[in-house]
């Protein structure tokens, strides 16, 4: 499958393209049921999804691209807010979708989606300013200061919301604070989304086409590597006809690409387990270190010392050796 035969529009699957050969099995999963959110010709049933899949599997890009693809970058209202646990990941969460809503037609470079993130803590006035003052498309931060500026002091119009995204959702309710604030903005953000519906029919009974006019709802993603019982249990409190998105999805597809790669248990109990296990590919070898200092320097001077010593094992004449650190 390429990205172009699962929805996407050409400025995106333009670039997809140039830096991977195919999409993941997580991004055909769950992209074209995103884009049914916009782009629905058969009047599909829409739903609210669980991303579920490893971590390296591509999760962040099978959300990112369909709401790119689906905000309407000649609108002046939000309509993605995306909640994620921490500063860090705000920022490259906001590098990611703005690095992907660069370029396109004339008409798109005059009008981009906008992206803004959202820093600081509850009671930040700034942060409200910016808001008002940069009127993006797409918002992304932390819980607690997207509920501040959005449910509580109500900075923007919800109304034209179409998506909430809490990606590390296990995560987002680990802690209690966070935890009620992705209520708020669940809630406040549904609660508008109706209000928004109720006018859509009105205008659609009222007008001579007799219910032309397109109706839509809020959809409400969760995104996590594992799917905890608090995460079950909020999805069941908050979320309606939940379709769950993951790799093995397409079934066929699993099975041609998983003999690619040699299977690594992370657990010896669930060694007759395939579908617990982690997507390694063969050429790659795992080479752990462990640090004496907990300190981040003398960490990074013990990780560049262990990188030297596997670049003398093989040199680049040979074939290069790749690092990859977490």
């Amino acid at each position: 499958r390429t990205f172009h035969s699962i929805g996407l529009p050409s400025y995106l699957t333009t670039k997809m393209d140039k830096q991977f050969e195919r999409p993941t099995l997580i991004q055909c999963s769950a992209v074209p049921k995103i884009l049914l959110q916009k782009h629905n010709p058969n009047h599909e049933p829409l739903s609210d999804l669980i991303i579920s899949d490893i971590t390296g599997s591509g999760k962040t890009l099978s959300f990112v691209l369909p709401l790119i693809a689906n905000t309407n970058n000649f609108s002046s209202h939000l309509q993605t807010v995306i909640v994620v646990p921490t500063r860090e990941l705000s920022v490259q969460m906001h590098k990611v979708v703005s690095d992907l809503c660069t370029g396109g037609s004339k008409k798109r470079k005059a009008n981009p989606v906008r992206v803004l993130r959202l820093a600081g803590s509850p009671g930040n006035d700034a942060a409200i300013e910016t808001l008002i003052r940069e009127r993006p498309h797409i918002l992304i931060g932390t819980p607690q200061i997207l509920s501040y500026v959005l449910c509580k002091e109500k900075s923007v119009d919800l109304s034209y919301m179409s998506h909430v995204v809490l990606d590390e959702v296990d995560q987002l309710l680990s802690l209690p604070g966070d935890r009620k604030a992705c209520l708020d903005l669940i809630q406040y953000s549904g609660k508008a989304s109706k209000n928004f519906l109720k006018s859509q029919k009105k205008a659609a009974d009222e007008s001579e086409n007799d219910g032309s006019t397109e109706v839509e709802r809020r959809q409400l993603v969760f995104v996590t590597a594992t799917v905890t019982p608090e995460v079950e249990n909020l999805a069941a409190a908050v979320m309606k006809n939940v379709h769950r998105c993951s790799s093995q999805d397409d079934r066929e597809e699993w099975e041609r690409r998983k003999s690619n790669f040699r299977f690594t248990q992370t657990d010896e109990s669930n060694s007759n387990d395939s579908n617990s296990a982690s997507n390694v590919p063969a050429h790659l070898k795992h080479h752990f270190l462990v640090c004496n200092n907990s300190t981040l320097v003398d960490f990074c001077d013990e990780a560049a010392k262990a990188i030297r010593a596997l670049k003398q094992q093989k040199t680049r004449k040979q074939g290069g050796v790749g690092v990859l650190l977490f």
